[in-house]
């Protein structure tokens, strides 16, 4: 059984949603977001996740997203806190899918390389918080017979 695109965006909403420091969950273009939406009307601590391009190979495929924690840096607050918290967040995500799919997604495995960056001052003079890259690999079967058709 393969998870859906749908079904790991609904994961990443509902972790969003039961964490108790993220106040906002958004998925989608970043760049939409910061054109659509005045960035002072979002509630932060925010979760933003992108699509980054996925891959297929022999027998597998790889679902690939960017992932970003942030907050303000309000006046009077310190830079280096926000990013604390939010490196912290960070890694929850990363627990907490580590999780998901060892106790009931055991054939989807998370690909644990890459970097975490973090960022300062990005859109606003204020917004703080670290990005990373996800990968979510699972076995895929070429069989015409799941294929919909008559």
């Amino acid at each position: 059984m393969k998870i859906t695109y749908n079904q790991i965006i609904k994961q990443f909403e509902d972790f969003a949603t039961a964490h108790r420091q993220i106040n906002q969950f958004k998925t989608g273009d970043l760049w939409e977001i910061v054109q659509k939406e005045t960035l002072a009307e979002l509630n932060y601590p925010m979760l933003f996740l992108q699509d980054s391009p996925a891959s297929i190979g022999e027998g597998f495929i790889t679902n690939s997203f960017n992932i970003l924690v942030m907050d303000k840096a309000n006046e009077g607050t310190v830079e280096t806190e926000v990013k604390s918290d939010t490196l912290l967040i960070l890694l929850d995500t990363i627990a907490y899918f580590e999780k998901l799919y060892t106790d009931n997604w055991k054939f989807v495995k998370i690909e644990k390389s890459g970097s975490i960056s973090s960022f300062t001052e990005r859109f606003d003079d204020t917004l703080t918080g670290w990005t990373m890259s996800m990968q979510l690999k699972q076995p895929l079967q070429y069989d015409e017979c799941q294929i919909p058709q008559t």
